[in-house]
């Protein structure tokens, strides 16, 4: 039969502690991944970010669609051919998105004789033509084309799955640029200066 010892320490010291290895694997890992987010979050990195290089989306054609804005004008993106066109996803009540839609709003009244074409899209479908004529005036009540995107139709045809995300397509109809999320308005500028 067996008995068990106790090891004994010196008056004063406490028993050594173990820290099993799948411990200390999991905290290695928690380190480094807090350490590329915290990458991520410092200035200039980051699509979003102040200093960010827009990097182009692929160059995938853009799916065709037809919309029409509050105004009564229809906007089919097939026949825009040879304009660069953005398109902005945002929704009435979304507070950060009015920076965005007055940046695109004085962007689309600078080059819109260049062959510039903006559309605006409302994507909560809970919201109709007078919350998103509202957001149009808080956001500069520019020229551009808004409009509902009743269904989503658009939205899941670009897979949209956030707020704030805006869609550059060049003359040729691909994709040039996707940012899903709010930049400066100079980058965006920029993006669109490189297509037109």
């Amino acid at each position: 039969m067996r008995t068990k010892t106790k090891q004994r320490h010196a008056p004063g010291r406490s028993a050594p502690r173990r820290f099993p290895i799948g411990a200390a694997a999991a905290m290695a890992v928690v380190v480094v991944v807090l350490a590329l987010i915290g990458l991520n979050l410092l200035p200039g990195r980051g699509s979003g970010q102040a200093g960010a290089a827009l990097s182009p989306a692929g160059g995938a054609p853009a799916p065709d669609f037809r919309v029409t804005a509050l105004d009564g004008r229809t906007f089919q993106l097939s026949q825009a051919r040879g304009k660069v066109v953005a398109l902005y996803f945002a929704a009435a009540w979304c507070p950060t998105c009015v920076p965005e839609a007055r940046a695109w709003t004085s962007i689309y009244q600078q080059d819109r004789a260049r062959g510039l074409e903006v559309v605006m899209l409302d994507v909560d479908t809970s919201e109709g033509a007078p919350q998103w004529a509202d957001f149009r005036q808080r956001s500069g009540n520019g020229a551009q084309l808004w409009a509902l995107d009743k269904g989503l139709q658009i939205a899941s045809a670009y897979g949209i799955t956030s707020l704030e995300t805006s869609i550059i397509i060049d003359r040729q109809g691909r994709i040039a640029y996707r940012i899903g999320q709010t930049i400066p308005e100079d980058q965006l500028q920029s993006a669109v200066e490189k297509l037109l």
